[in-house]
């Protein structure tokens, strides 16, 4: 079996008292994608390329099982811009040093795609003789519009040996080379394997959560939050969100604003582990917010949608072309306009009585998932 370094922002679990910078949605998707590859006897060492937040965290090693372990690097924190911009410089460095130390040409590398450290990447690839698996959740210039980042990211990708995609769109667009890939579109599997549910509230409301970002620019937790204008009162809605500090204070403006007759909208802010994942068990609807006609969800496929159906949740979302090509397609409950009358619509038109299955669809997909990838490692 082979030795495979994943190179990403990532704090497991038990790491979290060490507040480094993470993604939620991004650790949780490694984390499967790891743990796939560690279940099928590869050694897999996730390398993180997390920032500390404040105080100065040293090098170390977490082992999360026999066969997964994760590499932290020294920070020196975010205090200010001249100290973040100098840890960033510090971790990069010491990215380059470990690769350059510890990966053997027969090894098998996977990084997640990021701005961050494209170029630290593009540098080694031209150094450094190794095998990449590039992980490409979006095109991230699509979200910003820059035309320029675009061409350099294309150039990245040209590099990468293989391709772990998001969703069918991004192998189209970007695997002209028809290179191997294999396809996630999230995690294949119950969160809530090894958690015990605590119930959370039994008061007869239909209970909706929204989970992701409060990017103004990607625009779902506003939506989800307006569309309680439209919702009667036995639904309650629930923001868990990451963002900005002023996307904090957005967001509990506009839940200030509501209408005191419409349903309620609680703000939960960010979780993570088990207590997303007894969260999310207590919910009956998971939301899934994009803004239909923008570029970025031609490709981008929104991976909250997995994390809800694996947890049993039914699936409200925007009528994209990525889900629409996707798998799941037939289990979604879909909007067709950019307005929150038409999400609240969409919601009050789910049926919890169709007699299907959601976590048999996930399961499914993780029998295939975790064939294809073990196939496309072993072939490189």
């Amino acid at each position: 079996m082979s030795r495979i370094f994943y190179f990403g922002y990532y704090l497991a679990n038990i790491d979290l008292d060490d507040n480094r910078y993470f993604v939620p949605s991004a650790t949780n998707k490694m984390t499967y994608i790891a743990s796939v590859l560690a279940d099928q006897g590869h050694k897999v060492t996730i390398v993180s390329a997390s920032d500390a937040l404040n105080t100065i965290r040293k090098r170390k090693i977490s082992v999360l099982n026999e066969n997964l372990s994760v590499q932290y690097f020294l920070s020196f924190g975010r205090k200010n811009k001249f100290v973040k911009a100098f840890s960033k410089l510090i971790t990069q460095l010491q990215i380059l040093a470990y690769v350059i130390m510890h990966i053997k040409a027969e090894d098998k590398v996977i990084i997640y795609h990021s701005l961050g450290y494209m170029g630290l990447f593009t540098f080694l690839s031209l150094i450094k003789r190794i095998t990449f698996v590039l992980e490409v959740e979006e095109i991230y210039s699509d979200v910003t519009n820059d035309e320029k980042k675009k061409s350099e990211e294309m150039r990245y990708f040209d590099r990468a040996n293989a391709f772990i995609f998001a969703s069918e769109s991004l192998n189209n667009i970007i695997n002209c080379d028809k290179k191997p890939f294999v396809i996630v579109y999230g995690i294949y599997s119950s969160e809530a394997k090894d958690v015990i549910v605590n119930k959370l509230w039994d008061d007869g409301l239909i209970h909706i959560v929204y989970a992701g970002t409060l990017d103004p620019r990607k625009g779902g937790a506003t939506m989800a939050v307006r569309a309680a204008n439209f919702l009667p009162n036995n639904y309650c809605i629930h923001i868990l969100g990451f963002g900005k500090d002023e996307d904090v204070i957005n967001i509990k403006d506009e839940i200030n604003v509501l209408n005191n007759d419409a349903c309620k909208v609680v703000f939960e802010g960010v979780k993570n582990g088990n207590e997303y994942v007894n969260f999310l068990m207590n919910c009956n609807i998971g939301l899934s917010t994009q803004i239909i006609g923008e570029k970025f969800n031609e490709s981008s496929f929104p991976s909250k949608v997995l994390s809800y159906l694996a947890n049993g949740l039914r699936v409200v979302s925007a009528r994209i072309p990525v889900l629409e090509l996707s798998k799941v397609n037939d289990v979604l409950t879909y909007y067709e306009e950019n307005s929150p009358k038409a999400l609240a619509d969409a919601i009050m038109s789910v049926c919890f009585d169709d007699g299907i299955s959601h976590n048999l669809v996930v399961d499914k997909l993780d029998q295939e998932f975790r064939n294809d990838i073990n196939c496309m490692i072993s072939s490189l």
